[in-house]
């Protein structure tokens, strides 16, 4: 089954390469790192197709980066293509959210209404 991107979030993205045995440095745009300190899988854009990754092992850093293996990347050659690609989770992976929160994407197409002027779009 394709991933569509339209059915995911961005979570951020591989920075770089770590040592030489395929570990990577993965930057979470993301509120709170921490929520996603128990991921078994993600999604890499790969030429515009998400392509699933287990993952071997994640440790969420303090400054919203994460050192990260994945199954099947074994070594610094396999890690340098995966550099710089965009990484993608589900939208039904999303954390669950206190009811007076809101992700970004659930606020598109609402309309703004402002209590002095009225609608602003």
């Amino acid at each position: 089954m394709i991933i569509s991107h339209k059915d995911c979030f961005n979570l951020g993205h591989i920075a770089k390469t770590k040592g030489f045995k395929g570990e990577l440095s993965l930057f979470l745009d993301v509120d709170n790192p921490y929520d996603y300190q128990n991921l078994d899988r993600l999604l890499i854009d790969l030429g515009g197709v998400l392509t699933p990754f287990f993952i071997s092992s994640i440790r969420i850093k303090n400054n919203g980066f994460a050192d990260l293996r994945l199954e099947g990347v074994e070594n610094k050659d396999d890690a340098v293509r995966l550099s710089g690609k965009e990484v993608f989770l589900p939208m039904t992976d999303l954390p669950d959210l206190p009811e007076d929160e809101y992700y970004l994407h659930d606020l598109e197409g609402m309309e703004v209404i402002d209590a002095l002027s009225g609608s602003l779009g």
